[in-house]
């Protein structure tokens, strides 16, 4: 059996290094009390989960559950064990007077129902308006830029981007704010498209060099064959 102290984790990997010792680090704990607690487990999960749905045939008219808790003749409790009563008639029943009636149709019970179903509402527009896809674009932050031999300037970015629909979608990037420079993708295909799966995202590397001097506000955009146009903004840092 192993046992593994994770607390002050840092301070005593530091001590550890200095006396040329192993550093202790959260590790999966195996052995045979894992296992037996593994077993249970499984065995009461089973249990609560796969008796439900035993059946036994116990002839016309009876119940055809195999496991059955009969509370009114095997444990000698009345029927109705179990119910639902609202406080005003439990107050009543300790007084003796009658209980009153349910009313369906109360200011509160209106009120609730229009909450729900203006947030049913709400909800259903917003995942029917809402985007199938988003653009995010990070910036290097070291180095910012890279000045080539030809004296022009390199900005490097991490690009994402996510479909959020049933299908895959191919996506060609573009750059607005900073006339003549050169977008390149790193890895994509000769057409520069980079394809995004069903329900998934895709980061790809993008570097944008321009002769420019001074720093400028830039828009990448990404556009599906569909149409659909995603953009996000950044900057281009030259000094």
């Amino acid at each position: 059996m192993v046992a593994i102290d994770i607390s002050h984790s840092a301070r005593k990997n530091r001590k550890a290094a200095a006396l040329g010792q192993a550093p202790v680090v959260p590790q999966s704990v195996m052995g045979r009390m894992r296992r037996i607690k593994w077993k249970l487990l499984c065995l009461c999960l089973g249990v609560y989960y796969l008796t439900p749905f035993l059946r036994w045939d116990r002839g016309p008219g009876e119940p055809s559950q195999a496991v059955l808790l009969d509370f009114e003749h095997g444990f000698n409790r009345p029927r109705g064990l179990i119910d639902y009563e609202s406080w005003l008639n439990i107050e009543s029943g300790r007084t003796g007077a009658s209980p009153q009636k349910a009313q369906l149709l109360r200011p509160k019970t209106i009120g609730l129902a229009a909450f729900c179903l203006v947030l049913a509402g709400g909800m259903s527009f917003v995942f029917a308006t809402g985007s199938n896809g988003s653009l995010t674009v990070e910036h290097d932050r070291n180095p910012c830029f890279v000045v080539l031999s030809d004296g022009a300037i390199r900005n490097g970015y991490d690009v994402k981007i996510v479909n959020h629909g049933a299908t895959s979608r191919a996506f060609s990037l573009g750059v607005e704010g900073l006339d003549g420079a050169r977008l390149e993708i790193l890895g994509a295909p000769a057409d520069g498209k980079i394809d995004v799966p069903a329900d998934g995202s895709q980061t790809v590397r993008v570097t944008l060099t321009s002769a420019r001097e001074n720093n400028a506000t830039l828009r990448f955009l990404a556009n599906d064959e569909g149409g659909h146009s995603y953009a996000a903004a950044e900057h281009f840092v030259a000094n």
